[in-house]
């Protein structure tokens, strides 16, 4: 393995300088809005929003159908949450994945069992919509412009057995 990596460093350093900073950019275009590069996933989630307050809206509503929708829009969050920029957004939608997490616990552990329609309610007002609002606001909050090896040099890149150092290591190894 040594000696693949050695022979893998003398190919690269023919091209780059290992002690430069690394330019690595996200999949997001510089300076595009989060609505427009996430627009998919803030519709799943919406659609996954829709459905949980259609299955309210009938008289049994079934706890294990609103979790799994609420576990989809997670899994949304997390994929995203993956590849987010570090800062305030990341921690925001940290916190959103967070409080969904909770309640999904509590549904799974009956303590969160009765979704019945309170009196007062507004029928154009989606019902269990907060932790989904909550998880796309945060999304929308998020960038991704920035790759997790930004910044460091391939020196760095060799020891941390990042994605990318695994990619060009594959790809100019052989």
């Amino acid at each position: 393995m040594l000696q693949r990596i050695s022979a893998f460093k003398n190919r690269f350093e023919l091209y780059f300088d290992e002690n430069a900073a690394i330019v690595h950019t996200g999949l997001q275009a510089s300076g595009q809005d989060s609505a427009v590069f996430y627009a998919k996933e803030i519709a799943a989630l919406d659609e996954l929003k829709r459905l949980a307050s259609e299955e309210i809206s009938i008289r049994s509503a079934n706890a294990y159908v609103l979790a799994d929708l609420l576990s989809q829009a997670v899994a949304i969050a997390e994929e995203i949450h993956e590849t987010a920029d570090p800062g305030t957004g990341k921690d925001t939608l940290t916190a959103a994945i967070v409080e969904a997490e909770v309640v999904l616990d509590a549904i799974y552990e009956g303590i969160i069992d009765d979704f019945i329609n309170p009196d007062d309610l507004n029928e154009d007002e989606p019902v269990f919509s907060g932790e989904f609002e909550a998880l796309k606001t945060a999304i929308l909050g998020v960038k991704d412009e920035r790759g997790a090896a930004s910044g460091i040099n391939l020196k760095n890149l060799e020891s941390s057995n990042s994605a990318l150092y695994n990619h060009i290591n594959r790809k100019y190894s052989h």
